[in-house]
């Protein structure tokens, strides 16, 4: 049986008064606060006779003399056991309930929510049923905190973006340095891809039927520029293909400031004379190549590339000089002028 507590005691046949103080006796280890008793711990004890278990070995040894006793009890002490409570406490059940009826679930998973509403609806079940038993409703309880605490966020959704490889670049079966190779990306290829998140170092792209990953350290945000000379005589097309209509031929030395063309960079679009056009991309090097112009007019010759700078000769209309025209800065053209470095403005030349 469970012991639940005293509710009973009497002195000489007469309950206790509390204004009295009465005098107790117990045994050694109960009267210095053993066995929970800390109510003694502590007090004055009037007398000893002796340690527990010598009083009753030697009470013991008395009533053996004449061989066997028997013993029975004198019935000072009745235990009266309680019937355990039938009752069934849904306090907390409905509490969770309610709780559980509040929740935000409009950013959760689908899963989960499911996994709420049938927990929810056990609950519900168990609290309206006047048959339902403790346990019933204390395992109901339990599964709807469980399911509230299962409670999933959506994940967020990929990031999608565009960049632009700078070079060869590899794409991998799973988002780390170490796993395999599946595909090579050459420089210069648009690729559109997903983020799981902004903090992601991985783009998760499909090129060519291929899906895989590319580290973003190897992507740029733009179009890959192409800066250089046209190493011989070249067709500058509308299109980059070489089936495409031929605006005109671009001479050697002619400076090239462009970009690769995103979806084949075996061509570069570049704008010359204000016409957007392309060229083939393995004719642009960085190689300087002279170009042979004409003077269209009569035209000061200076020491910089600068109208600011000083003039230090001038060449005649028809004049012919063999220069180069620098990819960052198509405004002027460099070329030696009486043994030195000078420049003169590139719309006066052809």
């Amino acid at each position: 049986y469970q012991f639940t507590g005293i509710e009973n005691i009497k002195v000489g046949g007469q309950p206790i008064d509390l204004t009295k103080t009465y005098k107790l006796a117990t045994n050694d280890f109960m009267a210095v606060g053993g066995d929970g008793y800390k109510m003694f711990e502590g007090k004055t004890q009037l007398s000893l006779h002796g340690m527990m278990v010598d009083i009753l070995a030697n009470y013991i040894t008395e009533l053996s003399v004449d061989g066997p006793f028997e013993y029975v009890t004198d019935g000072r002490i009745n235990v009266v056991q309680k019937q355990p409570s039938t009752e069934v406490d849904k306090n907390e059940l409905i509490t969770t309930i309610q709780e559980a009826t509040g929740l935000d679930i409009l950013n959760k998973t689908n899963e989960s929510i499911s996994e709420l509403f049938k927990a929810l609806g056990k609950a519900i079940e168990v609290y309206q049923n006047p048959d339902a038993n403790q346990e019933e409703v204390d395992q109901a309880i339990a599964d709807l905190k469980a399911a509230m605490a299962g409670l999933e966020d959506i994940p967020p959704a990929p990031i999608e973006v565009t960049k632009y490889v700078i070079g060869t670049v590899n794409i991998r079966e799973l988002p780390t340095t170490s796993s395999k190779i599946i595909y090579v990306v050459t420089k210069g290829v648009k690729v559109i891809g997903e983020l799981e998140n902004e903090n992601s170092n991985w783009l998760k792209v499909e090129v060519n039927g291929v899906e895989g990953y590319i580290h973003l350290s190897v992507l740029s945000d733009g179009p890959i520029e192409k800066l250089g000379y046209i190493q011989a005589g070249t067709n500058f097309r509308t299109a980059p293909s070489s089936s495409s209509e031929i605006i005109k031929v671009l001479k050697a030395g002619t400076p090239i400031n462009g970009t690769l063309d995103p979806m084949n960079p075996s061509w570069t679009k570049v704008v010359i004379d204000g016409v957007e056009g392309y060229v083939y991309s393995s004719l642009v090097k960085d190689k300087e190549v002279k170009m042979i112009l004409t003077v269209l007019d009569t035209v000061n010759v200076r020491d910089k590339a600068s109208f600011t700078s000083n003039i230090i000769g001038a060449l005649r209309k028809g004049q012919v000089i063999k220069g180069v025209i620098s990819p960052t800065n198509l405004s002027w053209v460099q070329f030696t002028y009486n043994g030195q470095t000078a420049y003169v403005h590139s719309s006066l030349v052809k």
